[in-house]
């Protein structure tokens, strides 16, 4: 039940960015600088650790992976899900700081950390942030990977005060993103 619970707490999450992943009508064309916009590339690859898996879904029309952890770690509930969203021609600084404030105005969470990485195939942003909701606190990173004018955002969540025993993980995971 609790990974049902968490699971669908980072199903709102997502849904809570989708300002960043809605989708663009003949008509705003003329707003994009005639640019012609691509589609984002949904043959990325990632690799999870062993036990852990990936699983591709559709929810609200957005294509999402769902990362699960092993059944040994239940009580923890590490897991996270990754989405796609089109920048809306901002920087990443800009976009970064958008999903900050969708996320405050949208759930009771309290933001700890704001940071930046960068490795020779993979750049980016993160925020962690706890999530209290129906009594159950959670720790949560979220990860924003720009490329080509789309945003692959990562989330990643595990119960509260367990955040340091899987973050290495978590950043292993954003780090082996291929696109």
């Amino acid at each position: 039940m609790v990974r049902f619970t968490l699971l669908l707490l980072s199903t709102v999450f997502f849904i809570s960015c989708q300002s960043q992943t809605s989708k663009v009508d003949a008509s705003d064309s003329e707003n994009i600088n005639d640019k012609k916009r691509q589609e984002p590339n949904y043959n990325y690859s990632i690799q999870v650790p062993q036990g852990w898996t990936i699983r591709d879904t559709i929810t609200q029309g957005l294509k999402v992976k769902f990362i699960t952890s092993p059944i040994l770690l239940k009580n923890d509930n590490p897991h996270g899900n990754i989405l796609i969203g089109y920048m809306e021609e901002k920087d990443l600084e800009e976009f970064t700081t958008q999903n900050i404030r969708n996320l405050e105005a949208g759930l009771p969470v309290v933001i700890q950390e704001r940071g930046k990485f960068k490795t020779e195939s993979v750049s980016g942003q993160y925020f962690t942030y706890i999530l209290e909701s129906n009594g159950l606190a959670t720790e949560r990173i979220f990860y924003i990977v720009p490329v080509n004018d789309y945003a692959y955002m990562f989330t990643f969540g595990t119960r509260k005060g367990t955040m340091k025993k899987y973050r290495n993980v978590f950043d292993k995971i954003v780090l082996s993103f291929k696109h």
